[in-house]
């Protein structure tokens, strides 16, 4: 489809926008339901395949149907995609119709981008059961307006409340990930470096006063360099 140029031409141009987009979410979607019956043929559980040479394999949440690791290899060929790429979208694709129903129903009314749902599930996919159905029940109505940080907060809510185990483990783990560094390695043309860090929030807050303190009372003493400056002063 062509259009000549002018002011004339803007409102068709649009509306073939916004129709290319819906023909593209639904061939996307006929391509996701393809992707389903063909796991659903391959549905199976390592022990009933592994005296045959195939196993299956856990692509998202439990409660999740396993399928055979060749038939997962196929589709990511049949998609164009590496084993590992198409074996995270056929995960999400899982994910979203086994563990998140409200926001599947969504997808499948062609309501909400896959894309947006698989943004959720893969954050979800840690969760046990009754955690994705909280995500699930907490998001579903507002998925398609959802941010990275909203998501991860609801994540982190359902970790808690459902899987307070794994929660303390992932706590751990990122205060073992704590540091401070300053590259005086990496000395730029100007002369300056950088500093990045890791802390605790705690930690971080007080040491933001203790910087804007410090800025203060630059500016007290008489120094006229900005604000920025003098936090790094």
């Amino acid at each position: 489809m062509t259009f000549s140029a002018g002011p004339a031409t803007s409102t068709p141009v649009l509306a073939a926008v916004r129709d290319g987009k819906q023909r593209q979410m639904s061939a996307e979607l006929d391509t996701i339901h393809a992707i389903l019956e063909w796991c659903q043929i391959h549905t199976t559980t390592n022990e009933t395949v592994a005296s045959f040479g195939e196993h299956g394999i856990p692509i998202a949440g439990d409660g999740a149907p396993w399928v055979q690791e060749f038939a997962v290899m196929e589709v990511a060929a049949a998609l164009g995609m590496t084993t590992d790429s198409g074996k995270r979208y056929v995960g999400r694709i899982q994910e979203v119709r086994y563990r998140l129903p409200r926001i599947w129903e969504r997808v499948a009314a062609g309501e909400l981008a896959f894309w947006k749902a698989g943004m959720i599930a893969e954050k979800t996919m840690v969760l046990c059961e009754d955690g994705a159905g909280f995500v699930d029940d907490m998001l579903w109505h507002v998925a398609h307006k959802v941010t990275l940080g909203q998501l991860l907060k609801v994540v982190e809510e359902a970790l808690v409340r459902f899987d307070p185990e794994l929660a303390e483990e992932q706590r751990l783990a990122a205060a073992d990930g704590r540091r401070f560094d300053v590259h005086t390695r990496q000395v730029s043309l100007h002369g300056t470096v950088d500093v990045t860090g890791v802390l605790d929030l705690i930690d971080a807050l007080d040491l933001d006063d203790a910087i804007s303190q410090g800025a203060e009372d630059l500016k007290a003493a008489g120094c006229e360099e900005s604000l920025d400056v003098r936090r790094s002063l």
